[in-house]
């Protein structure tokens, strides 16, 4: 489990655009508030032609944010439809102060790329609000919008792996998970003891190995109810769930 922030981009961004986010970006760092530093922690934050990199300064760091001009292994997966992904992780439970940098960048850049980039994020609308404002005050605009506007999946795009169940279901396929690492047990419980609050009602889990969970659907973002994942379970390096609510889930045809 770990707070993160997802991005679609083509094979490529075009050098003048790019040139365009670190200008702005450069211009932003002194209104963050925030102390960030290179990819380790430690030493300057890289704002070249190529990429965008950078980290919280220890020891608020987490996981390395970078952004790359060129999309290409191993930085970006490449997905359907022509798109190359990545993300970044900015917290386990709570993100760490440099959240706000990572968002700051994500929100120039897709005014920048427009529809060319898709944002999406674990948090919520009202927690990238002080981004969306900083960039609205130091450059004039406020046209930040959600993977909706960018890359909206067609009906033969591929979904993973579903379940239909109610929570005791829920509950009783998470209590399943076999798994040798400690760790990975202490999260099942963990797990299990904030789906036991969720609410009496129907569910959608979604689950896949090592690919991220795709929320906008039909058109419109849907929120995961809860997300975490597991890594090294029953022969899996990376496998995770989201559980959605079925009464706000579309499932296009596949």
């Amino acid at each position: 489990m770990g707070i993160t922030h997802y991005w679609e981009i083509r094979m490529a961004i075009d050098s003048v655009t790019f040139a365009n986010i670190v200008a702005d970006v450069k211009k932003a760092i002194p209104y963050l508030g925030v102390e960030i530093a290179g990819g380790d922690g430690t030493g300057e934050p890289e704002i070249t032609e190529r990429l965008i990199r950078f980290n919280g300064q220890k020891p608020h760091d987490y996981e390395t944010f970078a952004f790359y001009r060129l999309a290409q292994p191993p930085h970006y997966s490449k997905i359907d439809g022509g798109w190359w992904f990545s993300f970044c992780k900015v917290g386990f439970s709570e993100p760490q102060p440099y959240d706000l940098a990572v968002k700051v960048v994500l929100v120039i850049a897709k005014h920048h790329c427009g529809n060319a980039i898709v944002v999406n994020s674990d948090e919520s609308d009202a927690e990238w609000e002080d981004a969306i404002e900083l960039v609205e005050n130091v450059f004039g605009y406020g046209d930040f919008a959600f993977g909706q506007t960018g890359n909206p999946p067609s009906p033969t795009r591929k979904f993973p792996a579903q379940q239909y169940m109610n929570k005791q279901q829920l509950i009783e396929f998470f209590a399943g998970i076999k798994t040798k690492s400690k760790i990975t047990k202490e999260r099942l419980m963990h797990d299990i003891e904030k789906i036991s609050e969720l609410p009496e009602g129907n569910y959608i889990l979604l689950y896949k190995e090592g690919a991220w969970l795709d929320r906008v659907l039909d058109g419109r973002k849907v929120r995961a109810l809860y997300t975490t994942e597991y890594r090294h379970y029953e022969g899996y390096y990376d496998y995770r769930f989201s559980i959605f609510s079925a009464e706000n889930f579309y499932m296009p045809p596949q």
